[in-house]
């Protein structure tokens, strides 16, 4: 995978024991790294999951937005956008 300049990656560990849903810690700088090794278990494996993050481009459609989201909910039905 190529990460453009409209992306970046988030690197996240998994404390060890727990799940994804509430498990997961960030990876921003050396002193969560030192905590991520200080928590490391006997096996001596940590997983590691990144995530690419996407920035929104003034160039995409803005047919979806949150507000004519909300607005379509409030009248049940989908407006026609010119």
């Amino acid at each position: 995978m190529i990460i453009t300049d409209k992306e970046s990656v988030s690197l996240h560990w998994l404390f060890p024991g727990k799940h994804l849903v509430d498990g997961l810690r960030p990876l921003n700088d050396d002193k969560e790294c030192s905590n991520m090794l200080e928590c490391i278990t006997d096996d001596g494996v940590v997983d590691v999951y990144a995530e690419v993050v996407h920035e929104n481009s003034e160039e995409e459609d803005e047919s979806d937005s949150e507000y004519q989201l909300g607005k379509e909910e409030e009248s049940g039905q989908k407006e026609m956008i010119p």
